[in-house]
């Protein structure tokens, strides 16, 4: 058995198991795949223990993925996840995940005002250096970074919740406006993949919210997805993929 596992036909073996109800086998197929997670592969041995019920496998995977998160969104299996499997991975609050190095508007509790300020951290220099300012005073923003743009996403102005998002291009020094997510949000995660922006949950100001948008910039259009199971506001957790050198 062991010639024929290491000989690649796990994929094959592993339902045969789990169909003839071979439970020896099946849990030697398991204890094979968890020695061999990795970042490229832990998300398909992940789908295998789900699909044929390796609980202990599944459980272990998981906590894998969320352990290397960041590797893991670099390999192809992550390209290859529906909107639906990406909204449900990252939704987890358990992501090992770092924050962003910009700091885009907020709120002033010395002058009771939200602001418009952007400062930019550069961890070579150990300093903060001031940007443009936004157009529009947020705290509370979905921040993001997508083929070396930065985006603004809603926020809340001070006295309403937004759903108008900004954008600031390093090499024009300016902050402009484009097209409108189609809900008001504050607190939303916000996820660059794929050349698409993914804006997640969040609240509207007066409930948690269990939709997600999709932004194409190619067309300057947003487009509903498939909602949340259950709405919730994404507290301080952000995830930046591709992030440019000059961010």
């Amino acid at each position: 058995m062991v010639d024929f596992m290491y000989s690649g036909k796990i994929l094959a073996l592993l339902p045969a198991a789990n169909l003839l109800f071979l439970n020896d086998v099946k849990e030697a197929c398991c204890e094979f795949l968890q020695k061999q997670l990795n970042p490229t592969n832990c998300l398909g041995i992940n789908a295998l223990a789900d699909k044929y019920s390796c609980t202990e496998l599944l459980s272990i995977s998981e906590v894998y993925i969320r352990q290397h998160f960041l590797e893991v969104v670099e390999a192809d299996e992550f390209l290859c996840l529906s909107s639906i499997q990406i909204v449900k991975l990252i939704s987890s609050d358990k992501l090992n995940m770092f924050l962003s190095e910009k700091e885009v508007g907020g709120y002033n509790d010395e002058t009771d005002k939200v602001l418009n300020s952007v400062e930019c951290y550069d961890p070579t220099t150990d300093s903060w250096t001031s940007i443009a300012k936004m157009q529009v005073r947020r705290c509370s923003v979905g921040v993001r970074v997508l083929d070396g743009i930065l985006y603004a996403l809603g926020g809340y102005d001070g006295s309403k919740t937004l759903r108008s998002v900004e954008t600031y291009s390093s090499s024009r020094g300016i902050w402009t406006s484009i097209a409108d997510m189609h809900l008001c949000r504050k607190y939303s995660g916000v996820v660059a993949l794929g050349g698409m922006l993914y804006v997640i949950g969040g609240s509207d100001g007066t409930c948690n919210l269990k939709s997600v948008e999709m932004y194409n910039p190619k067309t300057n259009t947003w487009t509903m997805l498939t909602a949340l199971p259950y709405g919730e506001p994404c507290y301080g957790w952000t995830l930046v993929i591709d992030k440019p050198p000059y961010f």
